[in-house]
């Protein structure tokens, strides 16, 4: 003998974990039971498979799936609930009154879900370990927060190209390290989170749904990485905004605004009648300076790493003839070496070119070239002498200071810039203007 409304459940369950990416189930496709329009209530609720198997009314139907709902071993989703019912993206713990009322009044157009409750005991086969929390009934949208060191892990091989933007980012298997018939393994989107405790602690969060898709080599070289403490982290606010409520992102990333403020100043030099003041101009994706972005796992190396791209970036790419082959709007430099015979570094000579400009000699030091020495002598340590590699959470927080100050200084540059007479019609994206929007993340 068997309850119709076990049998119910079962057959959900069934239905839920046999699914291709363990999709929700609508009335109108549940195998059992199969209904007609009788509405005459059954008084036995244990029958046996010969008897199972006839049809039962549509209100019993609903009198069953209402006992399982208060019985929290089903949850109910609609289009009146979440814009695509057929993915459990959320844990939202809808209010069950609700839920009945779905099923009483819009029964045609219900999914039906396995609670993690009834899912417990239920004999899943699955063996991936995050494939698995799904086909447990974990929300697909959920984020697990992981130790800093496993994307480090990714920008480290070559195999892997890793992006990120601010505040989400992107691991993907290289095309030629693929096999013909393979399946691309990768992370669609990762962010930075935080320590509710403690600010200046990372960690890196993933939608459960994106590590679900790994092979089960790469799920379980995620797992050992996987924080003990899952409830201790929250992701940054940009990557929940986007990824997760779905809002448009006004606010864009410090390294995106510096590339900006580059361009823009290069179009200031055209209508200066001087040589571009940047040889050369990136996008945030060019692999030549795939270091510059935030450091994932805090150590000398990487901070070394990003000060160099930095160095090469800002200053190496300083174009000197800016300072000595402009057309008469601006003075020129004529005496390119020292009282030695050196020739002049690019910084000097900047400098040089700035005090034959421009009234404000106080400010263009304070605010442009001190800035621009701090990173050539930061440099010049690692460059000069072996550095025993640590790790030190600490080089988070001087990566930052050390960003803000290199905008700040190009961004200087692109304000004086702005008062010749010729600049006056270039126009700047307003985030520039306000740099309200403009954050570390």
């Amino acid at each position: 003998m068997i309850k119709i409304k076990d049998k119910l459940l079962n057959e959900i369950i069934k239905q839920y974990q046999n699914s291709y990416d363990y999709n929700g189930i609508p009335t109108y496709t549940l195998k059992f039971p199969i209904f007609d329009d009788k509405f005459n209530f059954r008084n036995d609720t244990e029958l046996n498979e010969e008897v199972f198997n006839k049809d039962i009314s549509i209100l019993e139907y609903k009198k069953y799936l209402i006992e399982l709902l208060e019985e929290d071993k089903i949850e109910i989703l609609s289009t009146n609930i979440v814009p695509n019912p057929m993915i459990k993206a959320y844990e939202l713990n809808i209010p069950k009154d609700i839920q009945i009322d779905e099923i009483l009044n819009n029964f045609n157009n219900i999914v039906i879900y396995p609670t993690i409750n009834s899912l417990k005991n239920s004999n899943c086969k699955e063996n991936k370990v995050f494939t698995k929390r799904i086909a447990m009934g974990e929300a697909k949208l959920k984020i697990l927060f992981f130790k800093v060191e496993i994307v480090q892990e990714y920008c480290d091989n070559p195999q892997y190209s890793v992006r990120f933007d601010g505040y989400r980012g992107y691991i993907v298997l290289n095309d030629e390290y693929c096999n013909e018939n393979e399946k691309i393994e990768y992370i669609q989107d990762f962010g930075i989170a935080y320590s509710k405790k403690d600010p200046n602690k990372r960690a890196i969060g993933v939608f459960l749904d994106d590590l679900a898709k790994l092979s089960e080599s790469d799920q379980l070289k995620w797992y050992i990485k996987l924080q003990k403490q899952q409830n201790d982290f929250v992701i940054n606010r940009g990557f929940y905004e986007n990824l997760v409520i779905g809002n448009w992102i006004n606010n864009v990333s410090i390294y995106d605004a510096l590339l900006d403020e580059m361009k823009i100043i290069n179009k200031m030099c055209q209508k200066m009648h001087v040589p571009k003041l940047y040889k050369e101009e990136f996008d945030i994706n060019d692999d030549r300076i795939k270091d510059y972005r935030i450091i994932f796992l805090p150590t000398l190396k990487n901070y070394w790493d990003f000060l160099l791209v930095i160095e090469k970036m800002f200053i190496n790419n300083i174009n000197t003839e800016t300072f000595t082959k402009g057309d008469g709007t601006t003075k020129n430099i004529t005496e390119l070496r020292e009282e030695n015979g050196d020739k002049k570094g690019s910084i000097k000579l900047f400098e040089e070119w700035l005090n034959l400009n421009i009234i404000g000699k106080n400010s263009i030091q304070n605010d442009i070239i001190d800035p621009l020495k701090k990173i050539r002598k930061i440099r010049q340590k690692p460059a000069h002498a072996l550095q025993e590699d640590k790790y030190d959470e600490e080089i988070w927080k001087k990566q930052n200071e050390l960003i803000l100050e290199t905008y700040k200084a190009i961004r200087n540059i692109r304000l004086l810039f702005s008062n010749h007479p010729n600049c006056k019609d270039i126009e700047i994206p307003k985030y520039l203007v306000t740099g309200k929007d403009i954050t570390v993340f």
